[in-house]
């Protein structure tokens, strides 16, 4: 294992207004103005509640999250909610009573979330009775990954395994953090029995999800620059698996793709992201660090197509939604690009306070979750799909 350094991120960085961390309104940057769409299709919002106070305006871990018939998120001030994901239909709320900084991590049986002071709570997915409750090392900014156990990251390079039925430690991974850093964290991915951690070092660490134990790791990005500021590196992408390849993003970095087997690099393209990313068949979308979305070819990481009509406006990760490409906007829009050529096709306004949370795609929906806490399911455009 390796020793831990103390994590020291400035305020600047943790509350900076900047596009980067997606908190004010004093972009590097001014936003690109939204012009008319010539002959948009529609967009039917199937239904659209609030739940709560949203994600909130700090940059953090809460997602929204689908498991079988549920939606389900987590606001900044504690609270958890469940909604029928056809009707929006409230099912269960649970009250933490702690603000929450990232989850619900989700799957059949377990909705997991943790705090700004690195509790973990394990709720019953069906009925939101809680299961059990512990604690890590300090703050978690990513949503915990819930397998054949609980993996939960927290912002001082810890990793640790917990007990799905009981919380308790199984294992912990250590890692150093540089000693600036985005505020953030890149949720871990597991591929059969191995778990997947981009850190802010810019290492790729591949470990036993049963022992904790590295099977390899792998440095994507090297940091560059005289000050602290230029040697940024952070992969804060959550990276997403096809094939026995994973890809990841960095900052200041590029959008790679690595063996998961192995750690062996593919390729890589020098193109900076604090975003996750999205797979559709021979394409890899990317939301670039100016809010500019790219098609790469996923088998070399050649440009297949840009769009920078919508640079400066903080944009959210990409989903793929049928033959589009989605993505939420500082200002509460939803634009849909076209996946064949990036051209903008339709758009939506769903709230006000903006979307920091990727859009999350089940058969023909699209579900989004502001930070004022709007809960909306919608249809591609052109299409009057039932919910």
């Amino acid at each position: 294992m390796m020793m831990r350094r103390p994590l020291l991120i400035p305020l600047a960085l943790l509350l900076g207004g900047c596009s980067w961390f997606g908190g004010g309104s004093d972009n590097l940057e001014p936003p690109a103005e939204l012009t008319d769409i010539v002959n948009p299709p529609p967009v039917r919002v199937l239904w659209k509640t609030g739940v709560g106070d949203g994600s909130g305006k700090l940059k953090n871990g809460l997602v929204a999250s689908v498991s079988a018939d549920q939606a389900l998120v987590a606001d900044y001030e504690g609270k958890v909610f469940a909604r029928d994901r056809h009707t929006g239909r409230a099912l269960w709320k649970y009250d933490a009573d702690i603000a929450l900084s990232a989850g619900p991590g989700v799957d059949a049986e377990l909705a997991v979330v943790a705090s700004h002071e690195g509790d973990v709570i394990a709720l019953d997915r069906d009925a939101g009775a809680m299961r059990w409750s512990t604690k890590v090392s300090s703050e978690v900014l990513s949503d915990p990954l819930v397998t054949s156990v609980v993996i939960v990251r927290s912002v001082d390079g810890n990793v640790t395994a917990l007990d799905r039925s009981s919380g308790e430690q199984l294992w912990q991974y250590r890692h150093p953090v540089p000693v600036l850093s985005l505020r953030g964290t890149a949720s871990p991915v597991v591929v059969d029995d191995v778990v997947l951690i981009p850190f802010a070092s810019g290492k790729l660490v591949a470990l036993n999800v049963h022992t904790g134990s590295v099977i390899w790791e792998k440095r994507i990005t090297i940091p560059r620059g005289r000050s602290e500021l230029d040697r940024i590196v952070d992969l804060d992408s959550t990276p997403v698996v096809a094939n026995g390849v994973i890809y990841l993003g960095g900052y200041q970095g590029s959008v790679s793709a690595v063996v998961v087997s192995s750690g062996v690099v593919l390729w890589e393209r020098e193109l900076s992201t604090f975003q996750g990313l999205a797979i559709a068949g021979p394409r890899l979308l990317v939301t670039d660090n100016r809010a500019e979305v790219w098609a790469l070819d996923i088998n070399t990481g050649a440009a297949l197509w840009k769009s920078d009509v919508l640079h400066g406006r903080r944009l959210t990760a990409p989903v793929v939604h049928g033959d589009f490409v989605v993505v939420g906007d500082f200002e509460g829009y939803l634009h849909w690009l076209s996946l064949a050529d990036g051209e903008l096709i339709a758009r939506v306004h769903i709230d006000g306070d903006g979307f920091d949370i990727a859009p999350i795609v089940v058969g023909d929906t699209v579900l989004v979750y502001s930070k004022g806490g709007s809960l909306a399911a919608l249809a591609p455009p052109g299409l009057a799909a039932a919910p």
